[in-house]
């Protein structure tokens, strides 16, 4: 018999931290327990539904991102395409100008008639609203990579959330299981099927 005597313990408190229905308990009272030893689960079948649906958002705007990336390489196909069209009608503006010109002067001298001069007239008046239109379609396909770069961060955006909202889903289904945070002894274990 003693006088002096005293019970020191520590004691750790385990519970889990989504809530849920409890699937399987592993352990029983004063049994010894490891670090990381799985001790119970929690049903994980709306958890894992969840995660299964915040990967295939975060592979949806995975792909959103690569499309517009793709978009992008294509629309400087789409420039290229409109400054070739700028060049073409810039050439064929100069030709029509040159026949204009040639027409006039045949025209005044009387080697040439009214008729071949109004048609080289209203070619070379043609040829440049052609290519005032190829100049403006051209501006358009510039314009058009800053929409779609605005586009392609707003994806990135959507993606980053929707990675984001993965890892939490991921993060709550982890939580379904219930491991030992410490080498110890289950004492007062209340949790049941």
């Amino acid at each position: 018999s003693t006088d002096d005597a005293y019970v020191h313990a520590d004691f750790t408190m385990v519970a889990p931290q989504v809530a849920g229905r409890i699937d399987k308990v592993l352990v029983e009272d004063n049994q010894p327990v490891k670090q990381g030893q799985l001790l119970a689960t929690v049903d994980d079948r709306d958890f894992v539904a969840a995660a299964n649906a915040a990967r295939a958002q975060a592979a949806s705007a995975q792909a959103s991102v690569a499309g517009l990336q793709a978009r992008l390489v294509q629309q400087e196909s789409s420039i290229r395409q409109a400054q070739a069209a700028v060049a073409v009608d810039e050439a064929a503006l100069k030709l029509a100008r040159a026949n204009q010109t040639r027409y006039r002067n045949l025209a005044t001298d009387g080697s040439g008639t009214v008729q071949a001069r109004q048609q080289a007239e209203m070619q070379a008046s043609v040829q440049q609203a052609s290519l005032e239109k190829a100049q403006a379609s051209l501006l358009a396909a510039r314009q058009q990579v800053d929409v779609l770069q605005a586009d392609l961060e707003k994806a990135r955006a959507a993606f980053a959330q929707a990675q984001a909202v993965q890892a939490a889903e991921e993060l709550k289904l982890s939580y379904t299981r219930i491991t030992a945070p410490v080498d110890g002894t289950v004492g007062q274990k209340s949790v049941r099927v």
